[in-house]
């Protein structure tokens, strides 16, 4: 059985997910720094044969900027995972 905080962890970010994810969703189109750091380290991790970053990403922002890239951002709670596809 999973323990009470985790479940309470997962409904709260299962909670907010939507919205942060429309609340970030351009958060990089005005921060190029930011996005030649996340295609640098795509490039890296596909050189190294890394096919997914766990932790990474979450709703839109990272999630959404490797999405066309083979190097797949992976959170650690599948509904952000999901919305961060869909963003």
């Amino acid at each position: 059985m999973e323990p009470d905080f985790l479940r309470n962890t997962r409904a709260s970010y299962d909670a907010v997910a939507v919205s942060y994810a429309e609340w970030l969703r351009h958060e990089l189109a005005a921060k190029p720094l930011d996005r030649a750091i996340l295609a640098a380290f795509a490039e890296v991790a596909r050189a190294v044969g890394a096919a997914g970053a766990a932790g990474a990403g979450g709703a839109g922002g990272a999630t959404g900027a490797t999405g066309s890239s083979p190097l797949v951002a992976t959170p650690c709670w599948p509904s952000r995972s999901a919305t961060g596809r869909a963003t």
